[in-house]
């Protein structure tokens, strides 16, 4: 997993201080397995997070283009994570079954506004990912692992690789 704490998951992305690192560390987990390892592909991954691993304490130690990656990723993941688990946040699930979570200085937001929260969420994430890609393709050479696999989006030459590049030939905002 490419973060430790919810300090790290909050320096990508606006989360509460009551929001506990153990409730969506799950989350995170199934993410950067469901979305990020396609587009990273497994070698690639597997080396960002051992090298996250083995320098958490300072991250300077890490190979500047890994450590570069690290940030476009942890972007991408914290956004996507959030967005796909912000259902999930609102409900308790207990031996009580499931119970909205209700306090006295906060109140349920409206059912537009959790949508907007949501799309929100996942377009900046997606967009994270296109910029990471892109980032990647500039400096395809610090990236081997990367370029030899079947994720490398310069090999998929008939497949529109990124939603910018969509965009060129439709308009999607």
């Amino acid at each position: 997993m490419l973060f430790q704490s919810i300090t790290e998951l909050r320096q990508y992305v606006n989360v509460s201080e009551g929001l506990q690192f153990q409730t969506i560390a799950p989350d995170i987990t199934r993410t950067e397995k469901q979305i990020l390892k396609k587009f990273l592909g497994a070698e690639q991954y597997d080396e960002l997070e051992t090298e996250y691993l083995a320098n958490q304490a300072d991250l300077t130690d890490m190979a500047a283009p890994l450590r570069e990656l690290l940030n476009y990723a942890r972007a991408a993941v914290a956004l996507l994570t959030i967005g796909k688990a912000a259902d999930i946040l609102q409900v308790q699930i207990s031996d009580s079954g499931i119970q909205m979570v209700s306090g006295v200085e906060y109140k349920q937001a409206f059912a537009w506004m959790k949508h907007d929260a949501k799309s929100y969420l996942m377009q900046h994430g997606y967009a994270a990912i296109d910029e990471m890609l892109a980032f990647m393709e500039a400096n395809v050479d610090d990236y081997p692992l990367w370029a030899e696999s079947t994720a490398y989006t310069l090999n998929k030459q008939f497949i529109v690789n990124s939603a910018v590049e969509f965009q060129q030939h439709y308009n999607i905002n």
